[in-house]
């Protein structure tokens, strides 16, 4: 609410960063017709749903959730966050082939979408490895690359998540993206894996399980 007024109302009125950045805003998962991914303006329609539960009271995948960042950044920014990640993110990357997509309504889709290469994901994965640094210029610092890395809630019930990053094991960080487009860091050994694919392989109700 600091930073957008017309959030200031309701359940709506409690929800911080952090919640949207741990997916315990209080909004509930939508998988039919009226999901974000069928919505012309996908902010605004982020921005009028009301959240079910108090925030911080559970977790639950919302694409609609991670959707409110954008008017969020793009106020804190002064710009237009496609036109922040370029300039601050994905230029100092040498990026060539990586963007955020707009919508309808020319609002930067953070939820879905990004459009890159495999080995431009992997990069991604890599500046996470190396503490946010890139070619020796510290992109990211090493303390919010900790902090996003460290398990804030349970997916699912199960898997330790971060901001916004799934954290399946104590030696492994991942993103878990539509179509199994996956990408995970093994710290340890210094290993960065990702996978891309255009059709799913097989159908599954939840990225991970204890097996």
């Amino acid at each position: 609410c600091k930073y957008i007024s017309s959030y200031n109302r309701g359940f709506c009125s409690q929800v911080t960063i952090e919640h949207v950045l741990t997916m315990t805003t209080g909004l509930d998962r939508i998988v039919n017709g009226h999901s974000i991914g069928y919505q012309n303006d996908k902010s605004n329609y982020a921005l009028r749903l009301e959240p079910s539960t108090e925030p911080g009271s559970k977790w639950a995948y919302s694409n609609e959730a991670v959707q409110l960042l954008e008017p969020l950044l793009s106020k804190v920014a002064g710009q237009p966050i496609e036109e922040y990640a370029q300039q601050r993110l994905f230029k100092p990357l040498e990026f060539k082939q990586t963007y955020l997509r707009t919508d309808g309504a020319g609002s930067a889709m953070l939820y879905a979408d990004m459009r890159t290469t495999l080995r431009e994901f992997a990069q991604l994965g890599h500046l996470v490895a190396t503490n946010g640094c890139h070619r020796g210029r510290q992109l990211i610092s090493p303390e919010w690359i900790k902090e996003m890395t460290t398990p804030k809630e349970k997916a699912w019930g199960v898997v330790p998540f971060g901001y916004l990053w799934y954290l399946p094991k104590e030696t492994v960080q991942a993103t878990y993206g539509y179509l199994c487009n996956n990408l995970y860091i093994l710290p340890q050994q210094e290993i960065v894996f990702g996978r891309c694919q255009r059709q799913h392989y097989l159908h599954q109700s939840e990225p991970f399980n204890e097996e």
